[in-house]
């Protein structure tokens, strides 16, 4: 396919910036304040986890491997019962609740573990901050989604500048763990800047959830996790789009990277640090270049763009012996934008479903996140166990990067052209059909 760019007739209004108002700015510089503070906290723990894991196992990587992939998969698992709990809330009570608790709940399990490191603290404090980041990352998409339209030029613009923000402190922190403090000294500073992180939610966020978006808790729905899935059987076009969730998710659960990266090359905080920071860096032209990208090739264009240099970037890392050219990596990184693609789409599709009752940003997240659960709790485990047999036998075809760097060939050169929505010169879908509650066909358009 060629990656030509889209027809300047589209019309999508999905791409139209508004003034924002005095109180929005206000909004915008609160969550800037908290997210800046819970990046900083995130990144802090990065170098120090693969470390704390490696002095609790003493040194044993398969056993760091299993039980890295074993707590995904438990994690997974309590997510996909409580997401459709925690969208519902976040539809009904609103947004702010669920920004200002986690950081809070995971700031003080930080503390801990760093107080009592071992491997009954660490598996807690894994469950736990799991569990609270469940309704955490939805909150704060829907947070932008009430202000701007999902996937939306401002809608991608206003949080890539706010990631930009929030990278200095960052940089900033990274280098600090990383080259002066320990393990457990690193999740202590990390503990200390998520409490503040809640605290500048607390003080700064109001709630963006307008009542009259507000919708009503189906509990009867809610006892049924697989429920939220219904999401997707309101059109074609969402249907396809799920498929299309499932496939591209599955490069994503290989977690093991950074074991490779520490047997292959000896690397320890400062080295995983430093990688990190220049990812950062590297990211920092991020706003200027995924608007261009997207605006060029359009979405599905994009997508394909942004798996054909992931499918380079697992074949780099493969082949590279040399630790210090791994900043090739990064460098491909910043040019891959196939969330971003993939939200400005789905969010056309929903649109395009229309109809009287609002399909709920919580209703939406509940069901991306339950959609991969067979996945999520397969896929680690066996990229581990894939990881610990190819590494000590076959260390050139590393069977993790291998595999995924297929599917991401799969996806960019089969997949997306077989699911991606046929849009009109409008941006309209050609073949949408809505369903009703029950699954009956309430509507069949033809464009």
């Amino acid at each position: 396919m060629s990656l030509s760019k889209p027809s300047t007739t589209n019309k999508n209004d999905n791409n139209t910036n508004r003034n924002l108002t005095a109180k929005e700015k206000t909004q915008i510089f609160g969550i800037t304040i908290g997210r800046t503070l819970r990046i900083a906290s995130l990144s802090m723990i990065m170098p120090s986890g693969q470390e704390m894991l490696f002095k609790i196992f003493k040194g044993d990587y398969n056993a760091m491997s299993r039980f890295g992939s074993t707590m995904m998969s438990i994690n997974t698992i309590l997510s996909f019962f409580i997401q459709p709990y925690s969208g519902a809330f976040m539809d009904y009570y609103g947004r702010w609740p669920m920004l200002v608790l986690p950081p809070i709940l995971a700031g003080i399990m930080r503390i801990w573990l760093a107080l009592n490191p071992s491997k009954t603290t660490y598996t807690t404090y894994r469950i736990v901050a799991g569990l609270v980041a469940i309704p955490w990352f939805p909150a704060y998409r829907a947070t932008f989604s009430d202000l701007f339209n999902r996937g939306s030029d401002q809608y991608v613009q206003t949080m890539n500048n706010i990631e930009n923000v929030s990278s200095i402190l960052r940089l900033g922190s990274l280098y600090v763990v990383g080259n002066y403090l320990s393990a457990e000294q690193g999740y202590l500073a990390s503990g200390i800047v998520s409490l503040l992180s809640g605290m500048a939610f607390y003080f700064f966020v109001e709630e963006t959830l307008k009542e009259e978006n507000r919708t009503v808790i189906q509990w009867k729905k809610l006892r049924n996790p697989l429920s939220s899935l219904t999401f997707f059987s309101r059109s074609k076009d969402l249907i396809n789009m799920a498929y299309l969730y499932v496939f591209k998710a599955i490069p994503d659960y290989n977690m093991t990277l950074g074991t490779y990266r520490r047997q292959k090359f000896g690397w320890g905080m400062k080295e995983q640090s430093n990688q990190q920071m220049m990812m950062i860096i590297f990211s920092l032209s991020s706003p200027w270049m995924i608007l261009r990208i997207l605006n060029h090739f359009g979405a599905k264009g994009a997508f394909i763009f942004s798996h054909r240099l992931s499918a380079l970037q697992k074949l780099y890392n493969m082949l590279n012996n040399n630790p210090s050219m791994m900043w090739v990596t990064v460098l491909i990184s910043a040019f891959q934008f196939p969330e971003t693609s993939f939200q400005r789409e789905l969010a056309n599709c929903v649109k395009d479903c229309g109809g009287k009752k609002k399909i709920g940003e919580g209703v939406q997240e509940a069901a991306m996140a339950n959609i991969n659960l067979p996945l999520a709790v397969i896929l680690p485990r066996l990229y581990s166990e894939l990881h610990i047999y190819f590494y000590d036998n076959y260390d050139i075809l590393y069977a993790p990067l291998v595999f995924t760097m297929f599917m991401h060939l799969c996806l960019s050169e089969i997949v997306v052209h077989r699911l991606w929505p046929n849009r009109d010169e409008n941006g309209k879908s050609k073949e949408n059909i809505l369903y009703d509650e029950d699954g009956n066909v309430i509507l069949l358009k033809k464009r």
